[in-house]
C-alpha cells in the first residue's frame, strides 16, 4: 500500500500540472515516509550547489530551473533551464558520486521534493511504473540538453540571448513577463554588461522583446 502511494504521486508529477490532487498524494507519501520532504524556493536559491555532499535525490514539481557550470573564466554560468517536472542528483547517485557535480538554481519561484538517496533508490528498485517515468523524464532533459548544446555552438551571443527568454517563455503564459535585472542576467548568461544593454536593445528593436 504505501508504495502504491509513492508511484501514484510520481505518476502524477510527471502526468499532469502540479495540483491539490498532487499535494494531497505528496502528503499521503509523507506520512507513509517521514523522510520526504517539501522545499519552497524562491527565484535564484540553490537547490545544491558543486561539490555539496551527494545526498538526496530532488524532483522539480513546480517552476523553472538553471544548471549552472563554470566557464573558462572561472565564472558561473547557465549550461541549461529545465523546467519541470525534472530529476536531480540521478547522475551522482547512479555513477557513485559524492559530490553533486553542478550547480542547480531556482530560476522562479520553485516546488521540490527531496528525498534522501538510499531511500529513493531503494522505492524504485521494484517500482517499474516509477522506473519508466524516471527514465522517459531522464531522456527528454539529455535530449534538451544535446540540442541546447548544439544551439549554443551554433548560435551568436545575440541569439543564445532570444534563446534564453524564449526557453523561460515555455512555462508561462503569454506575453510572457521576465523579472531580472541587467546585472542578473549578464552574469548568469556570462555576457558583458554593455554588451548585453546592446542585445536587448537590438532585440527590441527586432520586435522580439518590449521593456
Amino acid at each position: 500500500m504505501k508504495n502504491q502511494i509513492f508511484t501514484e504521486l510520481i505518476n502524477a508529477i510527471f502526468t499532469q500540472p502540479w495540483d491539490k490532487h498532487c499535494t494531497d498524494l505528496l502528503r499521503q507519501a509523507q506520512e507513509a515516509y517521514p523522510y520526504i520532504r517539501f522545499i519552497s524556493l524562491n527565484n535564484h536559491q540553490n537547490v545544491y550547489s558543486v561539490g555539496m555532499s551527494a545526498s538526496s535525490i530532488y524532483l522539480l514539481v513546480k517552476g523553472t530551473c538553471h544548471i549552472m557550470g563554470t566557464s573558462h573564466d572561472g565564472k558561473l554560468s547557465v549550461l541549461y533551464i529545465n523546467n519541470a517536472p525534472v530529476l536531480y542528483g540521478m547522475t551522482e547517485a547512479l555513477t557513485n558520486r559524492p559530490f553533486y557535480s553542478a550547480t542547480i538554481t531556482a530560476a522562479s519561484n520553485c516546488l521540490l521534493i527531496s528525498i534522501p538517496t538510499h531511500a529513493f533508490l531503494k522505492l524504485i528498485s521494484n517500482d517499474s511504473k516509477v522506473l519508466m517515468h524516471l527514465l522517459y523524464s531522464t531522456t527528454l532533459v539529455m535530449d534538451n540538453n544535446l540540442l541546447a548544446n548544439l544551439r549554443r555552438s551554433e548560435l551568436s551571443k545575440k541569439m543564445q540571448l532570444a534563446l534564453y527568454f524564449y526557453e523561460k517563455s515555455l512555462c508561462q503564459q503569454l506575453p510572457a513577463v521576465f523579472s531580472i535585472t541587467r546585472n542578473k542576467l549578464s552574469e548568469l548568461l556570462n555576457i558583458n554588461l554593455r554588451t548585453l544593454y546592446r542585445y536587448i536593445n537590438l532585440l527590441v528593436e527586432d520586435d522580439m522583446l518590449t521593456l
